[in-house]
């Protein structure tokens, strides 16, 4: 079967994660799910308004470098899936930027949509490091590979 690093039954579970038998089960600790920021207080701290102004400054700066490979592209900017692929990570970034102060409001939401934000835009860096030649030949291996 493997190796198994945890214990067989739920009790055993317990006893292993809590130090206590199924019978004590109501001594267990609350589930507190982690969540960074929630309050209002930790949206108007000024080490917030830093990092969200300099988020907001580099996106500026990225949406203007696309800007301008567009219009010295023009049509053959929309022809590679490169380009397509950046633009829906600044669409996402945008996105995150805007809906950030209703983040109370929609919280199931705004978690995806940081969760969808970062996997692209690490899976576009990833694109990019390919391009590298030390690093990218095992990135257009994985690629190959994934590929079958």
């Amino acid at each position: 079967r493997g190796w198994q690093y945890y214990p067989r039954s739920t009790s055993s579970l317990d006893s292993y994660l809590y130090g206590f038998s199924e019978n004590a089960s109501a001594s267990r600790p609350p589930v507190v799910p982690i969540v960074l920021a929630t309050k209002t207080e930790d949206f108007k701290s000024e080490e917030f308004f830093t990092l969200y102004y300099f988020t907001v400054f580099l996106s500026v700066i990225f949406v203007l470098r696309e800007l301008l490979e567009l219009k010295a592209q023009r049509r053959q900017y929309f022809k590679s899936a490169e380009n397509i692929f950046e633009m829906f990570i600044i669409f996402l970034t945008l996105l995150c930027q805007i809906f950030l102060f209703s983040y109370s409001d929609n919280v199931y939401f705004y978690e995806i949509l940081q969760v969808l934000t970062v996997f692209f835009g690490w899976l576009g860096l990833t694109f990019h490091f390919a391009k590298l030649p030390s690093i990218g030949i095992y990135i257009n291996l994985a690629v190959k590979v994934l590929e079958k």
